[in-house]
C-alpha cells in the first residue's frame, strides 16, 4: 500500500492501462494475444460509453510487478501503456 498525496488514497492495486478502442474485433484480437504471454488481462466500458473499450493488464498488488508486466508488452510499439491506481 502507498499513500497518495494530496488526496492521501490509499492505493490497493496497480494495473496497467494498455490501450482504448472503439473496433471490438481489435480489442479482441489484443486480448488473445496479451493473454497467449502469460499476461492477466480484462476489458471495462470506457466511462460507460456503449462503444468504447479500454484494455488492461493486472491488477497487481506492488507496483514492482506491474512494472515486470509492462516489460513483457515493451516490444509492441502501437501500444503507449501506462501504469495506473487500479480502483
Amino acid at each position: 500500500k502507498e499513500f497518495i498525496t494530496p488526496t492521501e488514497r490509499i492505493i490497493i492495486g496497480w494495473t496497467i492501462e494498455v490501450e482504448e478502442y472503439e473496433d471490438k474485433e481489435s480489442l479482441m484480437d489484443d486480448f488473445r494475444m496479451l493473454k497467449s504471454r502469460g499476461l492477466k488481462v480484462y476489458i471495462q466500458y470506457k466511462n460507460n460509453e456503449e462503444n468504447k473499450f479500454v484494455l488492461y493488464v493486472g491488477p497487481t498488488m506492488d507496483r514492482d510487478d506491474s512494472r515486470d508486466n509492462l516489460t513483457k508488452i515493451s516490444d509492441l510499439t502501437r501500444f503507449s501503456p501506462k501504469i495506473i491506481p487500479y480502483d
